[in-house]
């Protein structure tokens, strides 16, 4: 039946062939919403989207739609001048009226709202840049063709088409007149369907009751979800993909983890005892637990099988959570993990298997695998409304939510996050946040907004897993501080550390062998001790180096070889010296099992997740011999740190210093001090780094244990809000967001909820003399081309990430490079067009867009140390 129809609603991927029509994608879209009605769970609603996909899509009988976007050339009538947005153009042809009664007969109160919500969601499901303008003000072309009879005849096509899949919605289909005129006569659409976004529209949109909203955001959440899933499998030519895959049935999961942990029963399982006799199946929860005893076990004995989404701050972190995920919950012939970061395509591509590969990437782009692994920022920005964000909390409205890993994002990503968990909360969804520490202000805040429906009580569990899992006498690290002498000299510092290059390369020396994981705070610092421990070391060592100025394809080839060489749990025969020098990078990134840890000072929430790395394979119980330090803290006398204030919150160094400072005595007493016995307003003087050092010199046996439980209690202390200024600190960032997102904010597009959230300091860059390089590397690339399918991703993969690096530059100095075309790819591009003959040029620019020429030293075993930006034109 759907063959005969006239009205496309997409084009055919091949030429001279019919599109799809729009009775076939109603038809679609409707298959795809039948199968996901009982995560809907409300019949009436049910039907409210129902409706919604009925209307969604008339307006895509428009003439110039049908003709110029699509190709449907033998469309009549034929007319091309009138080009208005097909779903804002559906208003029109909808009888406002009868919508209302079709509504209420569905028997829901304040049809009158709810006809409001099933218009939102027709005129806005594809929400375009220029809409604020389309819907605001007058429009020629929209003038032109509402004085014209051609209203009527789009109204005729439509009901000749659509009458039997309308299935008694069929009277809906009436061009209205009466909006036609007040259109003409100055009014604006805006009057007709409240906009769901932007800042602008706020008012109106106060005026809904906000439980009434949500049922808002699901109607156009679900729509767009189905929408989208339909348009995807008719891309692909293939209808047999669920647009929810089933999950795994608890009972298996539990079996699957007795089988890989080579166990007797689920009984040995402590995460699925705990959450049997807390009875946490079905409650949020949050779990704070040491790093290392199974957080993420817990996570999916928590998922019972149900559509659940793990989040991770670091893209590394996500790639082994999902090896980890699928060797848990696929089977031979059936995936039943899916991933998703910004490089998942790359990913998922280097395993080989292209066209498998490649459609379990798409699969999960349309969200239907029932364990996603993901970043964070695939979903946390849509806290901030920005178009399409209802296709998002739809989901979540029947989904579990894992977060990993909350410390790890800045204060104000922090405050978007717990925003986030408020609103899918109330939506329906159920979270578990997963730490080995939990900052006291997120907790607090986490308490006062999740809360039972109308009462005061929290709807979450808070698990202490150090206490239930007795981790109050277990201690892995033994600390000793290195304190190193340094000056100042032209605002930077300068120091000597032979000796500590010295003990660093002896530690890896003793017991026939050791592995010492070293982590600095700069690059500059991790690649000058790299050179010097290369230098006095021979091939006997294993020696690496890791941070974040590498290309995709270095730093990919060198986390295996680490992976490799550090893996957990370490292997009781090893016996060779290994070292590796990394920054910040590895803190959550790697699986990694060290002997001892050197380690510059930092945050104590980041020292204790250095220490995390070392002795991992002691996961619940103390390592039998801590006569020696395996912890060594180095303090520069001069700023504390090798750059001085330049990496880490002042207020977080500072903070730290001072609880390590009055701490010292009563850690190796296992006492408390007071906490009124000092003045916490004088920390920005030079008084708190001086006592501490004091402190350190005047102790020669300030060597002391750390138990897992001690480490939990200083990150607590470190951010009490009480020690942090109300404004201009660490902490009013996170405060300041949440007022801002409660007031409704709304980010006008995606980007800009992305950058709010990621807060970017980098740039991607490529280095100067590899440009001839590039150069060849396209040509070979477009040569070898043998179809133009996935070509973004294959061109990510063998150009981008082995030619392109991400450098820190402050975002306060952006401004100065932004409109320098001349040190940007695309204008060398665009000089060099004449050397990519048969290349699209305009592909290329886009491909390359944004990536900035650098003057650098770069090679394969150090990448980026220092870079600067070449005169104008100097490169060609």
């Amino acid at each position: 039946m759907a063959n005969d129809k006239k009205i496309w609603a997409k084009s055919s991927n091949k030429k001279n062939e019919s599109g799809i029509s729009l009775y076939q994608h109603i038809d679609d879209i409707l298959t795809n919403l039948k199968k996901i009605k009982t995560f809907i769970n409300n019949d009436k609603l049910y039907q409210l989207i129902k409706i919604s996909v009925l209307l969604h899509d008339l307006g895509k009988a428009l003439p110039y739609f049908q003709i110029r976007s699509l190709g449907n050339k033998k469309y009549l009538p034929f007319e091309i001048t009138s080009n208005i947005p097909h779903s804002i153009f559906s208003l029109f042809l909808i009888d406002k009226a009868k919508l209302k009664e079709a509504i209420k007969n569905i028997s829901i109160e304040n049809s009158e709202e709810y006809t409001q919500y099933v218009l939102s969601a027709v005129a806005f499901h594809h929400w375009r840049n220029n809409f604020s303008d389309v819907i605001r003000y007058s429009n020629d072309d929209l003038d032109n063709l509402l004085n014209s009879e051609l209203p009527m005849k789009i109204e005729e096509n439509l009901r000749n088409d659509l009458s039997e899949i309308l299935n008694g919605y069929a009277d809906l289909i009436q061009f209205d007149n009466k909006m036609a005129k007040e259109i003409l006569n100055g009014a604006a659409i805006q009057n007709y369907a409240v906009p769901p976004y932007n800042l602008y529209w706020l008012p109106k949109r106060i005026e809904f009751e906000k439980t009434k909203i949500d049922d808002w955001i699901k109607i156009s959440g679900f729509l767009m979800r189905c929408d989208h899933f339909a348009s995807f499998c008719e891309e692909e030519e293939n209808n047999q993909f669920e647009i929810e895959i089933k999950g795994e049935s608890y009972s298996n999961i539990k079996q699957k983890m007795v089988k890989q942990f080579k166990l007797k029963n689920e009984n040995e399982i402590w995460q699925v005892d705990l959450i049997e006799k807390e009875k946490l199946h079905d409650k949020n929860v949050v779990l704070i637990a040491p790093t290392g005893s199974g957080k993420t076990e817990f996570s999916y004995i928590w998922s019972q099988g149900e559509k659940t989404f793990y989040t991770l701050p670091l893209r590394s972190a996500v790639n082994q959570i999902f090896k980890r995920s699928q060797d848990l919950f696929n089977d031979e012939g059936f995936e039943r993990a899916g991933l998703l970061h910004s490089d998942a395509d790359v990913y998922l591509l280097g395993d080989g298997n292209e066209s498998e590969n490649l459609q379990s990437y798409s699969l999960s782009r349309q969200l239907s695998y029932p364990f996603m692994v993901s970043t964070g920022d695939q979903f946390f920005p849509y806290a901030l409304k920005p178009p399409s964000y209802e296709k998002i909390y739809a989901t979540f409205s029947y989904s579990r939510l894992v977060i990993d890993e909350v410390q790890a994002y800045d204060p104000k990503a922090a405050a978007i996050i717990v925003k986030y968990l408020e609103d899918i909360h109330r939506m329906g969804g159920k979270f578990l946040l997963i730490t080995a520490t939990l900052p006291k202000f997120i907790s607090e805040e986490l308490k006062s907004r999740i809360k039972k429906q109308n009462t005061e009580q929290n709807d979450f569990e808070e698990i202490d897993f150090y206490v239930k899992g007795n981790y109050s006498n277990i201690t892995k690290h033994k600390i000793h501080f290195e304190l190193i002498e340094n000056k100042v000299h032209n605002e930077k510092p300068v120091f000597s550390y032979e000796r500590l290059i010295n003990e660093i390369i002896d530690k890896a020396k003793e017991n026939n062998g050791q592995r010492v994981l070293v982590v600095v705070n700069t690059v500059k610092l991790a690649v000058d001790t790299f050179n010097k421990i290369k230098e006095k070391t021979d091939d006997s060592f294993f020696i690496e180096l890791l941070h974040s100025r590498l290309t995709f394809d270095l730093r990919k080839k060198k986390e295996n070889r680490i992976g490799n060489e550090f893996h957990n749990p370490k292997p009781t025969a090893e016996n060779k010296p290994k070292i590796v020098i990394a920054t910040q990078v590895v803190e959550a990134s790697l699986d990694l099992d060290a002997d001892i840890l050197f380690t510059e000072f930092a945050p104590i929430d980041s020292l204790v997740q250095r220490m995390g790395r070392v002795l991992r394979r002691y996961k619940n119980e103390s390592y039998p011999s801590l006569e020696n330090p395996n912890v060594f803290i180095t303090i520069f006398e001069n700023g504390v740190e090798s750059a001085g204030n330049a990496v880490y919150s002042k207020d977080l160094i500072e903070i730290s210093l001072r609880l390590f400072t009055n701490r010292q005595a009563d850690l190796l007493s296992n006492k408390w001090i007071n906490k009124g016995n000092y003045n916490f307003k004088d920390w920005r003087s030079k008084k708190t780094t001086g006592e501490f050092f004091s402190v350190i010199k005047n102790l020669p046996e300030s060597d002391f244990l750390l138990s897992e439980i001690r480490k939990k209690e200083l990150v607590e202390e470190l951010y009490n809000p009480d020690y942090f200024a109300p404004t201009n600190s660490y902490i009013s960032n996170f405060y300041q967001t949440l007022d801002i997102l409660d007031a409704g904010f709304m980010a006008e597009r995606k980007d800009e909820a992305h950058r709010i959230f990621r807060e970017i300091s980098s740039i991607s860059v490529i280095p100067l003399f590899k440009l001839d390089q590039l150069e060849e590397a396209i040509k070979v690339f477009f040569a070898g081309l043998s179809n133009t399918n996935n070509i973004y991703t294959r061109f990510k993969m063998e150009i981008l990430n082995k030619f392109v690096t991400n450098v820190f530059f402050p975002r306060w100095k952006f401004d100065e490079i932004r409109f320098r075309s001349d040190i940007k790819l695309e204008y060398w591009i665009e000089e060099k067009q004449n050397s990519f003959k048969d290349i699209s040029i305009s592909r290329i620019k886009k491909y390359l867009k944004n990536i900035f020429i650098v003057k650098t030293d770069y090679n394969e075993e150090t990448g980026i140390m220092e870079y600067e930006f070449p005169d104008f034109n100097s490169f060609l």
